[in-house]
């Protein structure tokens, strides 16, 4: 990799850095959308068209939170074709770091700060901090590395148009590390570019990889993304306590190996409760459930059978058989009462789970239901499940150009890559394809409460974009805790050439 765009590299992410940009704060993701959509404005390809460079304000967003977006348009040939590179802006905070948090956006003091105490510092940090190969702060790994590799990677290909043989979009996202409103919002985005014919070949992603086992220097390629539910429990019991049997359901489903999903090697942990509230004849719980291959409706079913199994006694319901039970006994305009009804508690409950909680145990009233029950339904946030399909022959052929470029850079450079179907963390990357079927969706949708208003996913439109969505992340340690820590070298060495190889493949002639 040229020196010069490696040390702009460093410098980027640094500057990104030093923005407060943690989410959900005050502005600071606002902050770096501007610091980002700054760099591009003063690239002269930008200048001589604005019109390719420009934000999205999110709707409804009290922030005032902005996608960036910036298109370069191929010059060897005339395409429709398109490649994504994205990354999210956000990162969570920094008490972790405590005494030394108000250094935490600062790489280089950070650094020197660590230096002082190395004496007291796990020995693995303490010698990669003295190796001089990394680079330390918040965000710094996950991810605005990734997004200040994109950036002048962006303003590369700006200046070399002639040799580029598809387009690019360049694309930062806010909200990844909560609700992922950031990339919702840009698959309008997208489908209008859709619209106006263009074609996205594949997104390229570059969340953070990290080792997989002490000493590991794999470098991890991804075709696709985990996904996560959100299933949540309602028990009432009808008079009668319920903390026995909302704890018989934590006890069969929690970490649970039975309720693992994956093949191949790749696995997701089991189930994990979040929550379990009891008051009385009342219980609520949720657990956060990952996925790779199984299907909502296949889920749902499973739960069901736990929940049957520690509730004896107890009829056990899908939302949207409560749904319907409630809608028989509305008098007026059922979709109308519940969209108000709707409205009403997200005044009073803001935060999306307990407004899911709270509108079932009011529809489970108006359906008057009583006797023991436990009413199964989805909350906030979901990602979609994706991956490249072998049985496709646009993906299957993709997968095939990746093992090659893969092939290619590992002679050239000496490093060992590996391809895994599935990025083992949450990411936008889940918003650019779904895998489930119809009739899953219309699982999900209908067990999902009011999902319009309090979680709008659209699923129609990434079903209709199907993006294959690759991550080719920079390598770093402990992401999200205070010892997080960027590998320079391989990230802003070696990973542009890899990258830039697979968009060279791809802009050739077929």
């Amino acid at each position: 990799m040229d020196k010069n765009m490696l040390e702009e590299m460093v410098s980027v992410t640094k500057g990104l850095v030093a923005v407060n940009s943690i989410n959900s704060n005050d502005g600071g993701e606002l902050l770096a959308s501007q610091y980002i959509d700054g760099y591009f404005k003063k690239l002269p390809y930008f200048q001589e068209h604005p019109e390719y460079s420009f934000t999205q304000e999110l709707r409804a967003d009290a922030l005032h939170r902005r996608n960036v977006f910036a298109f370069v348009k191929a010059g060897k040939k005339e395409t429709k074709n398109v490649i994504i590179i994205h990354g999210h802006m956000d990162t969570v905070g920094v008490d972790d770091y405590g005494n030394l948090k108000d250094y935490a956006f600062s790489c280089d003091k950070l650094k020197e700060k660590f230096l002082e105490i190395k004496d007291k510092l796990p020995k693995d940090f303490r010698n990669d901090l003295e190796s001089g190969s990394w680079m330390v702060g918040r965000g710094v790994g996950d991810m605005k590395s990734g997004v200040a590799l994109f950036m002048v990677l962006t303003k590369y290909f700006s200046e070399r148009t002639q040799e580029l043989g598809v387009n690019i979009l360049f694309m930062s996202n806010p909200v990844e590390e909560n609700l992922h409103t950031g990339i919702i919002n840009a698959l309008d985005v997208l489908s209008d570019m859709k619209d106006k014919g263009y074609r996205f070949l594949y997104a390229i992603n570059s969340d953070c990889v990290t080792p997989l086992y002490p000493g590991d220097t794999t470098r991890y390629i991804y075709t696709g993304a985990i996904g996560k539910i959100l299933p949540c429990f309602y028990v009432n019991g009808a008079g009668k306590p319920v903390a026995d049997v909302a704890s018989k359901i934590v006890t069969s489903v929690n970490l649970n190996p039975e309720f693992c999903d994956g093949a191949g090697g790749e696995i997701t942990t089991p189930p994990a409760v979040l929550k379990l509230r009891c008051r009385d004849d009342e219980a609520f719980l949720y657990f956060n459930y990952m996925i790779m291959y199984k299907d909502t409706k296949a889920i749902l079913g499973l739960l069901k059978d736990a929940a049957e199994g520690a509730g004896e006694g107890y009829e056990v319901y899908e939302f949207m058989q409560i749904y319907e039970m409630a809608k028989e006994k509305c008098t007026s305009d059922f979709e109308k009462y519940v969209d108000d009804l709707t409205a009403d508690i997200i005044k009073e409950y803001p935060d999306k789970r307990d407004s899911a909680y709270e509108l079932t145990k009011r529809l489970f009233k108006l359906a008057g239901i009583d006797k023991k029950a436990i009413v199964i339904f989805l909350a906030a946030p979901y990602c979609p499940h994706n991956t490249l399909n072998l049985e496709d022959t646009y993906e299957a052929a993709l997968q095939t150009q990746i093992e090659k470029v893969l092939d290619t850079m590992a002679e050239r450079t000496g490093e060992t890559f590996k391809i895994l179907k599935f990025f083992a963390c949450l990411t936008d990357s889940s918003y650019l394809k779904i895998d489930d079927d119809s009739d899953a969706i219309a699982s999900l949708k209908g067990n999902f409460p009011a999902m319009d208003m309090l979680f709008r996913v659209p699923l129609q439109t990434e079903k209709e974009l199907n993006i294959p969505a690759l991550n080719f992340g920079v390598f770093m340690k402990d992401p999200h805790q205070w010892m997080e820590r960027l590998y320079v070298p391989y990230s802003f060495g070696v990973l542009p050439q890899v990258i830039m190889e697979m968009i060279k493949v791809s802009g050739e002639p077929d």
